[in-house]
């Protein structure tokens, strides 16, 4: 279901480019936001969906197991390398041994530093982040990651990523992490 919702996203964004062969020098990091003669966009935003799979840990895992998330992305450059994002996310995690599914609603705000910067180019990231457990109480707390880009025609990129995330005023804390895939575009 996770690589349905991904290739689905992709096909309503179209094909890489008008001759479908990729470019001679692909752009790394964030060059690819760069304005070119033919685009008046801002060069400074683009929009991403990430989903994949989450996985419980510490108190977390004695409630509940692997589940489904997904990713809603505000992407600034803020140099070739440097950026940030406003993430808004959810995790949905299957209960364990009778009880209720766990759902996990969180808003992040991260700076990426890409480390590696060569096609596929290399990020880490990190942030604040605001956790809603159930609906319930607002908690505090932060993530933690990693990922790999790879330039996928003008403007678009695809990515693979590795958060670890912790609600630390949760009582207990809360800890899972997120796999996924996705695809960042320039509009």
């Amino acid at each position: 279901m996770t690589i349905l919702a991904v290739v689905g996203f992709a096909t309503l964004l179209g094909p890489a480019d008008s001759s479908g062969q990729e470019p001679d020098n692909p752009p790394t990091g964030w060059e690819f936001l760069e304005t070119d003669s033919d685009c008046d966009q801002d060069p400074n935003l683009a929009l991403s969906i990430h989903t994949g799979t989450t996985n419980s840990h510490g108190a977390l895992a004695q409630l509940a197991d692997q589940g489904t998330t997904i990713n809603f992305d505000v992407v600034f450059p803020l140099t070739s390398r440097l950026g940030w994002d406003i993430r808004l996310g959810y995790s949905d995690f299957s209960g364990l041994g009778g009880q209720s599914d766990v759902s996990i609603n969180n808003l992040s705000a991260n700076l990426s530093y890409i480390v590696i910067d060569r096609t596929p180019w290399v990020f880490v990231n990190a942030g604040p982040g605001i956790y809603q457990i159930d609906n319930s109480d607002t908690e505090y707390g932060a993530n933690l990651g990693i990922g790999v880009g790879y330039p996928w025609g003008p403007n678009r990129v695809l990515e693979f990523t590795y958060n670890y995330h912790w609600a630390l005023s949760a009582s207990p804390q809360y800890r899972f992490d997120k796999i996924q895939i996705g695809i960042v575009q320039k509009f």
